[in-house]
């Protein structure tokens, strides 16, 4: 459904009828989307929804990003995915930053860094939402599929050193818990009797994955 159709509308409103109807509780309900705004738009919609209906303010739905869910989720987690508490999240420019540093360490010219920044941020986001991790067993006879490996491990080791998660890590990391641990997604699926999604970025894997 295109832009302004009525997704996110559609969704709110059968949101609170499952809870009207008693069909669930507000806290067994999760509701995914893609963008902040949306997600913004869909508490701000339910929020009065829910007082009309009775129910006390304290009463919430899980409605969040993809990306602020999984976070939210991590960090209940850190040592499992080989972090400390209070790990950071980076943004896109500290992100590009380091992988740039990355590309120092693994001998690419300094004047070469700066042009070539973008190229291997970008590569190392397609790799991390099609869930590929980099294999030190597996290299590459191409010089340039191996430097690109060998950035990516070298980018890997440096958010460990920084105790750090980039953007695309979030939801990978979750998933790769999840796939680990039938315990976690069973403690999952006993919290929430819904799970609503509102849009998600079908060309990607990991967002699909999860």
């Amino acid at each position: 459904a295109g832009a302004g159709s009525g997704k996110t509308r559609a969704l709110t409103w059968r949101i609170a009828y499952l809870i009207e109807s008693g069909l669930a509780k507000p806290q067994e309900i999760l509701a995914l989307t893609f963008t902040n705004k949306a997600a913004k738009e869909m508490r701000d919609r339910l929020t009065p929804m829910l007082l009309k209906s009775g129910l006390p303010s304290k009463e919430s739905v899980d409605a969040f990003t993809f990306h602020a869910w999984s976070q939210r989720q991590l960090r209940r987690y850190p040592k499992e995915i080989g972090r400390k508490e209070h790990f950071s999240i980076l943004d896109g420019k500290d992100s590009k930053k380091l992988i740039g540093k990355a590309m120092e360490t693994e001998g690419i010219d300094k004047k070469l860094v700066k042009g070539m920044t973008k190229y291997y941020t970008s590569h190392i986001s397609a790799e991390k939402t099609a869930m590929r991790r980099p294999d030190p067993n597996n290299v590459p006879n191409d010089p340039g599929e191996k430097k690109k490996l060998f950035v990516y491990m070298r980018y890997e080791k440096i958010l460990e050193e920084y105790n750090a998660l980039d953007f695309d890590d979030l939801v990978l990391y979750l998933v790769e818990l999840l796939q680990k641990s039938s315990a976690r997604v069973k403690a999952l699926r006993e919290t929430y009797k819904y799970v609503l999604v509102d849009e998600y970025q079908d060309i990607n894997d990991v967002q699909h994955e999860l």
